[in-house]
């Protein structure tokens, strides 16, 4: 009886010690995996949101969803290496974190932020541009002087106009110089190239200018010429061409003269 009685004792104390032994294998398993959920959860948890095309000169908001009492920090780079400092709070008290940034020029950049005291993390790029646009204008001045080359006379006349479209395509502006122009006449131009022709054998000519042009991208054109026309209107009527479309015009201009262009429909 005294030896079954031991025999019985002996497998529930082993009982006991391997439930134990397993008990503290689930509880220490138990705490890692819960450690990792953790750290995964926090990971998660931390996240990075703006609308990435901003206005230059506009406040733009940012979104940081991170633990109340996170270190937070975010940076853009101006210009290759050189990140600038545009959020920094050494313990948030709101989760979700807002803040405001006005960017003063435009292109794009990297960002990056910092989640409590680790390194920075890549937070992709923002695109900034000038939302304010522009609108499809043309402007022409005229110069009655005496441009001399080494004593000698050269051009007693120049005009410059200037196109700036509201939308990019192909442009094509075109224009006369009056009756009584010589063969001495230059046309320079910023963007496009330059062609001229004289129209029936008269002493006058037509310039004409085709390119490509990109949104609020002003072309200039000067045109350098002489002259023994000392009266009246020295240009003639000038117009240009977005996308096939005659979009400005520029009535004919005398001597030291200017003239805002103005749209088709605003003759009729």
């Amino acid at each position: 009886m005294k030896k079954t009685t031991f025999i019985i004792a002996m497998f529930l104390a082993l009982g006991i010690m391997f439930n134990a032994c397993e008990k503290d294998e689930v509880l220490t398993m138990s705490s890692e995996e819960t450690y990792e959920l953790k750290k995964e959860n926090a990971m998660n948890a931390n996240s990075f949101e703006f609308d990435p095309n901003a206005c230059v000169d506009e406040p733009h908001t940012f979104t940081i969803n991170a633990p109340v009492g996170t270190n937070l920090q975010v940076q853009y780079e101006e210009t290759p290496g050189n990140w600038i400092q545009i959020f920094q709070i050494s313990q948030s008290t709101l989760n979700p974190t807002e803040f405001e940034y006005t960017f003063v020029y435009v292109g794009e950049f990297n960002l990056r932020i910092k989640y409590g005291n680790g390194g920075f993390n890549d937070a992709g790029s923002i695109i900034v541009e000038d939302c304010n646009g522009c609108e499809t204008q043309m402007r022409g001045e005229t110069f009655c002087e005496d441009i001399y080359e080494e004593d000698e006379l050269i051009y007693n006349r120049k005009a410059v106009f200037t196109f700036t479209p509201e939308e990019a395509g192909n442009f094509k502006i075109q224009g006369g110089l009056t009756n009584f122009t010589s063969e001495l006449f230059e046309v320079t131009t910023t963007i496009g190239e330059s062609s001229s022709r004289i129209p029936g054998g008269s002493s006058n000519r037509i310039i004409t200018v085709i390119g490509e042009i990109e949104s609020c991208d002003p072309v200039v054109i000067t045109v350098k010429w002489f002259s023994d026309n000392d009266s009246g209107f020295i240009t003639g009527k000038w117009t240009a061409e977005l996308n096939g479309e005659e979009v400005m015009i520029i009535d004919s201009m005398e001597c030291d003269d200017d003239k805002d262009g103005y749209a088709p429909e605003d003759n009729e």
